[in-house]
């Protein structure tokens, strides 16, 4: 094999010219130093190929935060060729996993109780008021507050999830998907009669 740009081949009387057009090479990698998504656009390109779109896609239960080098960039990022030193580029994303929480009263005490978010984390929570529960998606490691409120006549009795008698809990912090749910009593008349 010959490495000259142009070549001439001789095919029975004809003669052909080829000439081979070289374009660098670039290497487009990205990572993800904690993990929790993969990338496309990347490997190696011609440059030709740009402007080129690397798009970081969370794995399921995580959401793309943002790339370290362009904190402003979107996930499905453009590099034109001006953005490549060298031959190479790294890019590096950063994803975060994501818990769904809801905090709710047992289901079918709705009459009896009602719940609330005190402090959302930063959350938004979404009220169904079907079911008088609070659901959000937050990021692991959110620290959210919320209560459970009897009431007239009606007494709160634990939450369910770890048997907890305090109504108020503050500071919880959420590092995996959960449901906190409030147990609830109606207080019970009782009528004696003493005889003597």
């Amino acid at each position: 094999g010959s490495t000259e740009p142009s070549r001439t081949v001789t095919v029975g009387v004809d003669s052909l010219e080829f000439t081979a057009l070289y374009q660098p090479v670039i290497s487009v990698s990205a990572s993800a130093p904690s993990g929790g998504g993969t990338f496309t656009g990347t490997g190696q390109k011609l440059h030709s190929e740009f402007p080129l779109t690397v798009t970081a896609i969370p794995y399921n239960g995580y959401r793309f935060v943002r790339w370290l080098d362009a904190p402003d960039a979107t996930a499905a990022r453009v590099l034109d060729i001006d953005d490549i030193a060298g031959n190479r580029i790294s890019l590096q994303a950063m994803f975060v996993r994501v818990c769904n929480v809801t905090v709710r009263p047992q289901p079918g005490q709705q009459q009896l109780g009602t719940v609330a978010i005190t402090d959302n984390g930063g959350a938004n929570f979404i009220f169904d008021p079907n079911t008088g529960a609070y659901s959000a998606s937050v990021d692991a490691g959110t620290k959210i507050s919320y209560e459970a409120i009897a009431n007239p006549g009606c007494d709160f009795v634990h939450w369910s999830w770890d048997g907890s008698k305090n109504p108020v809990v503050t500071n919880m912090t959420i590092d995996n998907s959960r449901t906190f749910t409030a147990e609830f009593a109606e207080r019970v008349k009782i009528n004696c009669n003493v005889k003597l």
